[in-house]
């Protein structure tokens, strides 16, 4: 008589399964047919949020920066300030030595009406296969950019105030005040125009909540140099960054 054997089984190491059917792995872990808890295939509860790792100031050539670590996705967040004249800008805003901050003009800010805040994301890095380094700017890249413009403006996180880069009013009169003392006229020179650059080095989802607390971050690293408006070059002169005088790091704050 015959003998004969049972078929064997084909089974897959974890990481072969993993990669075969992710999905399925993932699903396998998160419906689990025994009694067992639901969890991720690291272990991690299904509610439970992969801890951020930031680091500041990692970008010695900008005003601030930022590094992002949300599991395996990475980001790096710089920000470049320029000075816009006023003039430029089509802007004029005066105010005595005793007046307090007028606040945004309008509905909008003075940062919204004049793209104050720009920010740019890149992907086209290499960090995940579908974004090879060369290619233009994708559909993904540019909803993360109008999403994070949105945001930055609706939640007022950078103030009109702190933008702002004042001088004396050379041709006016000075005005008096109540008691009929003579108060210096000020008015808005010029404005610090921000560039906020995002660019990933690796992409495993989140791009969005990774895009955003590197943001974040560097914004609370942003040095402002100290900044004075010359009557006689009709310009703005900064500060030396070297002197490490006049300026303020994260000096930006809500409106």
């Amino acid at each position: 008589m015959a003998t004969t054997t049972a078929p064997q089984t084909l089974s897959f190491p974890r990481p072969t399964f993993a990669k075969l059917a992710p999905h399925s792995y993932l699903l396998a872990h998160l419906n689990p047919s025994s009694g067992t808890p639901p969890s991720r295939a690291n272990a991690r509860a299904p509610t439970a949020s992969r801890p951020p790792h930031i680091h500041k100031g990692s970008l010695t050539h900008a005003n601030g920066s930022a590094v992002i670590r949300i599991g395996d996705t990475t980001a790096v967040c710089g920000v470049r300030a320029e000075v816009l004249l006023a003039d430029a800008a089509g802007y004029s805003e005066s105010r005595t030595s005793s007046s307090t901050a007028s606040g945004s003009r309008g509905m909008k800010s003075v940062a919204q009406e004049l793209d104050l805040l720009v920010p740019n994301i890149e992907l086209a890095t290499g960090c995940a296969p579908e974004f090879l380094p060369g290619m233009p700017p994708s559909k993904m890249a540019q909803e993360l950019v109008a999403r994070l413009y949105a945001l930055l403006h609706a939640s007022a996180l950078v103030g009109d105030e702190c933008l702002k880069i004042w001088g004396p009013v050379v041709d006016g009169d000075e005005e008096e005040d109540e008691e009929g003392e003579k108060e210096e006229v000020s008015e808005v020179k010029a404005f610090w125009v921000l560039y906020i650059d995002v660019l990933f080095i690796s992409l495993d989802g989140n791009a969005f909540e990774a895009a955003w607390a590197a943001v974040l971050a560097a914004l609370q690293d942003v040095y402002l140099p100290s900044a004075q408006w010359v009557q006689d070059r009709g310009t703005v002169v900064c500060e030396d960054l070297g002197q490490g005088s006049g300026g303020e790091r994260g000096a930006l704050g809500a409106g």
